[in-house]
C-alpha cells in the first residue's frame, strides 16, 4: 500500500473501519471496492472531529484552499472509483474528479472525498487535527 493511502486511512477514518480498507486499498483487484464505500456510507467512515467542510455546494476554490493550506507542496494522490491511481496537483486533482464520480484525493494535511454525483453529490474535506 502507497504510505500516502495508509496515513489516510489511519489518520481521517474510524477506527473499526481501518483494517478492512487497508486490505482493499493494499489488493489491486478490489481498490476500487475501498473508493466505492465512499459513496453511501462516507459518514459511517469518516472520524466526524477531522471534517473540516462538508456539504454539496461546496466549491472547487474552497477546497483547492483547504488541500493546500499549510501544506509545503500541493502534490495530491487521486484514487479514482476504479482503483487506478494520479498523482496532480491540487487544483487539477480537484478539476479532475470534481463531479465525476467517487474519488478520493489526498493531500499533505488534508483529503477530499467526493461522492456519487447521481444523487446529490456530498463532498467533504477532511484535516489534521492541529494540537
Amino acid at each position: 500500500m502507497d504510505p500516502a493511502e495508509e496515513r489516510f486511512v489511519r489518520r481521517f477514518i474510524v477506527k473499526n473501519k481501518q483494517p478492512r480498507l487497508m486490505t482493499e486499498l493494499s489488493e489491486q483487484r478490489r481498490r476500487g471496492r475501498a473508493v466505492q464505500r465512499f459513496s453511501h456510507t462516507a459518514e459511517e467512515l469518516l472520524l466526524k472531529d477531522r471534517i473540516a467542510l462538508s456539504g454539496c455546494k461546496l466549491s472547487k476554490a474552497q477546497i483547492i484552499s483547504a488541500l493546500t493550506e499549510g501544506a509545503k507542496s500541493d502534490l495530491c494522490r487521486v484514487i479514482l472509483s476504479d482503483g487506478s491511481t494520479l498523482e496532480l496537483g491540487a487544483e487539477k486533482a480537484v478539476e479532475e474528479v470534481y463531479g465525476v464520480d467517487t474519488a478520493i484525493v489526498i493531500a499533505e494535511n488534508a483529503a477530499y472525498i467526493e461522492t456519487e454525483p447521481w444523487t446529490p453529490t456530498m463532498r467533504y474535506v477532511l484535516k489534521v487535527k492541529t494540537e
